[in-house]
């Protein structure tokens, strides 16, 4: 009986692997796009400091762009 759970498994990771291999060039696309804007934000801090804070909580955009990132170094392997 574990054994067609294990087996069930394996399959959902096989199928995942090639969804990501689909959306990888986006992914990308997405990471560079939030890097940009994290440098941009960053630059914008140190002329003027608090205009972005005030609008955008820039740790949400930090945590998206770490998980794109690990999603990009996994699926890379």
């Amino acid at each position: 009986m574990e054994l067609v759970y294990l087996r069930k498994y394996f399959q959902f990771l096989i199928k995942m692997k090639n969804n990501l291999n689909k959306i990888q060039p986006y992914l990308r696309e997405v990471f560079y796009f939030l890097t940009a804007a994290l440098f941009v934000f960053y630059i914008l801090e140190l002329i003027k400091p608090n205009i972005v804070i005030a609008y955008l909580n820039l740790a949400y955009l930090l945590i998206i762009w770490i998980l794109v990132a690990i999603v990009i170094i996994v699926n890379n392997k």
